[in-house]
Order: structure tokens, then sequence, then C-alpha cells
């Protein structure tokens, strides 16, 4: 079976709880679906992202390429980041791909941020640490990322799931919830606090962050 892409959905529940509702991310999880490089292109011409990110190990380099292939193919302006083992280690061949933009080393989660940040304020790669990317030709690679501090447990809201994930893993996933627009609002040691709709009114639930348990309101 495929392992959950943990990578990326440290990444997707960072950028979420930055940006709020000012960003939409899609994740596909190709260990699983095993799209072939068309299906890719479908699925990206659907989304139409701004940027496209690829995660990959050495074995799935073949699958990172074809991805950037049809990200390009769907727009050339659209920026495509690698990141994962396989670009981390061989970034130097990677960054040659004329498809792929740049690539994160390391842990992604504030250097994906910054790079969205800079994006939407066109400032390119300024300053960004824990990067590489082409200059005239020319590998450049910034320094280091610092490793994130306190990384312990990021909270992730998608469709109608809410997932508590922990360095080692997911802690736990709450049942289904019964709301439309469904959305984390904030958490504390006291509670996750998350909202929605249910028919005409607005519905409210508090969930325990130790087990995902509901404490308050109604699901």
């Amino acid at each position: 079976s495929a392992a959950v892409p943990l990578g990326l959905m440290y990444i997707a529940a960072y950028l979420r709880n930055y940006f709020k509702d000012d960003i939409v991310i899609k994740i596909i999880d190709n260990r699983l679906y095993e799209y072939n490089e068309e299906q890719l292109y479908e699925c990206i011409r659907d989304f139409e992202p701004s940027i496209v990110g690829i995660s990959s190990k050495t074995v799935e380099a073949e699958d990172m390429y074809a991805a950037a292939r049809a990200a390009k193919r769907f727009n050339r302006m659209t920026v495509v980041i690698a990141g994962g083992p396989h670009p981390t280690q061989y970034y130097d061949e990677v960054i040659m791909d004329r498809n792929i933009d740049a690539l994160v080393l390391g842990e992604g989660e504030l250097t994906v941020l910054e790079l969205v940040k800079n994006y939407m304020s066109g400032k390119g790669y300024d300053g960004v640490k824990g990067i590489v990317f082409l200059r005239d030709g020319q590998v450049v690679k910034t320094p280091a990322r610092e490793p994130i501090p306190d990384l312990d447990l990021l909270l992730l809201a998608i469709s109608t799931d809410l997932t508590a994930i922990g360095p080692e893993g997911c802690k736990w996933r709450t049942d289904r919830i019964c709301l439309d627009e469904f959305r984390l609002v904030s958490a504390s040691p006291q509670g996750v606090r998350c909202s929605g709709s249910f028919l005409d009114r607005t519905e409210r639930l508090v969930v325990s962050p130790e087990n995902g348990r509901l404490l308050r309101g109604s699901v």
C-alpha cells in the first residue's frame, strides 16, 4: 500500500495556516494513483495552479520529471518547485532540467512558505534559504535552512476531515464531520476550534487536541 505523503501534508498545513483562505492547495498522491504524464497533465490543467510542487525519492525521479513536463505543458509560466530526498541529494543534476525552476533542500515548510510569499510579491528567490536555482545558466545554492524549532503537531483540515500530524506520522483523525465549508479556526491546549455550515446555520466545534474527540458542538 502507498505511504501517506506526510511531507506534502506538513507543507500544505503550514501554508493553509499562514494564508488562510488566500490559497487553494491540491495534493496528488501519485504513489497511490500512479498517473501517467497525460493524466497528470489533465489534473494540472483542471486545477490551473500558479505553482506546482513535486516531492520525489530517487526511485520516483522519472515520475518527478514527467510531472514537471506536464506542468510546463499546461503553462510555461507555472513555477515548478521540486523537493524531497532525490532533489536534495542530486540538486546539481535535477536543477538542469528545463522544466524545473527551483529546488527545496531538506525540510520544506518554511522554505516553501517564503517561496510562495515571494511569488505573490514578485520577489523571485531573493533571500530564501535552502534552495537551488539557475541564474544565467549557473547553479546557485543559497545558505542552508535552519531546522524548524518545536514542530510537534500540525493540524490539517481538508473537506470534512481533521487530522493531527506529528513528526512520526498521524496522531489522530476525526470521524467525518457533516458540515459544509469546514475549516480550522484556531488551536490551543484547551481545544481545536473548527467551523462550518449546516443547512442555514453556522456550527462551531471544539475538538480535543489530545485525541481528536469532540468536546463541544455537533457533527
